[in-house]
């Protein structure tokens, strides 16, 4: 449903319940009637452009069976009407080869799925998967399972389960509850988006306010080291003495590889004074410092 991989909540092994019941015909004509009116209220065409939902019902021959099921059992009940009015009136003797076998039994429980499509929540869709067992809806209610597209949190998925378990409660026993606990998770869903969608907008305006003020401190940096090359800096150096060759042509030959101006007095004291670009004479007077001196100042 929508973008991404599905995320299945785990679905409980069958419960006690729905293997102690059976179904009986007028619960199984609610279950039946029920899911023909999830399909017409989610299906194709109930869907809408700002809503689009979808019914995915991979169980329709159990559906068939169970009308079929209702429909015999319905011709039955008139047969069965008919021949107690014949034996009523002595016209016909009872039928001794009569099946007692319950074709009710055979009918498992009924599935639907309800996809709500679309970016519905972290830019996925979300399901409802619903099972109504034998006994439903006078003697258990529905289940409902909510599956989520990939992105979606186990917070996500724990807050909707929690509003479809809420809404099926509030349904008293004998009373259908599919309907109820899959517009409670459409409810949910629209409340969670706005969360979510809140609490991204806030995040991305935290995150663009984090990027300014990076950039606002790069270019304070920059002012700085811009300020620096176009300020001119002048130093006066001090050393013991200045005799040894190899550093006197340091002096020269370092002070026009970087475009300094100055002059230097050999001997004792050695004296160095230097002009330029401050970058530039910072350059120059570390290097000098890297050098060995009996003093320096």
């Amino acid at each position: 449903v929508g973008a991404g991989r599905w995320c299945v909540t785990r679905r409980p092994a069958m419960s006690a319940a729905s293997v102690l019941f059976s179904w009986s015909p007028e619960c199984l004509r609610r279950a039946v009637d029920e899911v023909r009116a999830l399909e017409s209220m989610y299906g194709d065409s109930a869907s809408l452009d700002n809503d689009p939902t979808e019914v995915s019902n991979h169980h329709e021959t159990v559906l068939e069976l169970a009308e079929s099921v209702l429909d015999a059992h319905e011709s039955h009940s008139r047969s069965r009407r008919s021949q107690s009015e014949s034996l009523a009136s002595g016209n016909q003797p009872p039928d001794t080869h009569a099946k007692h076998d319950d074709p009710l039994c055979s009918v498992p429980a009924l599935e639907v799925t309800i996809k709500m499509l679309g970016p519905r929540l972290r830019g996925g869709g979300v399901a409802v998967a619903v099972r109504l067992a034998p006994g439903y809806p006078l003697l258990i209610r529905a289940e409902l399972h909510v599956q989520g597209n990939a992105r979606v949190t186990v917070a996500d998925l724990s807050f909707l389960k929690q509003a479809a378990s809420a809404a099926s409660v509030e349904c008293a026993l004998g009373e259908t509850n599919a309907v109820a606990g899959v517009e409670a998770v459409r409810g949910a869903l629209r409340e969670l988006n706005e969360r979510v969608t809140f609490e991204q907008n806030l995040e991305s305006a935290e995150s663009a306010e984090r990027l300014m003020t990076s950039k606002a401190k790069e270019l304070t940096i920059d002012k700085q080291q811009n300020k620096k090359k176009n300020t001119i800096a002048r130093r006066l150096i001090w050393f013991h003495h200045i005799k040894a060759p190899g550093k006197r042509k340091a002096v020269q030959q370092w002070a026009r590889e970087l475009g300094l101006g100055g002059f230097c007095k050999p001997g004792y004291p050695g004296i160095v004074v230097v002009e330029g670009a401050f970058p530039d004479v910072e350059t120059y007077v570390a290097r000098l410092k890297q050098l060995t001196w009996k003093a320096m100042s």
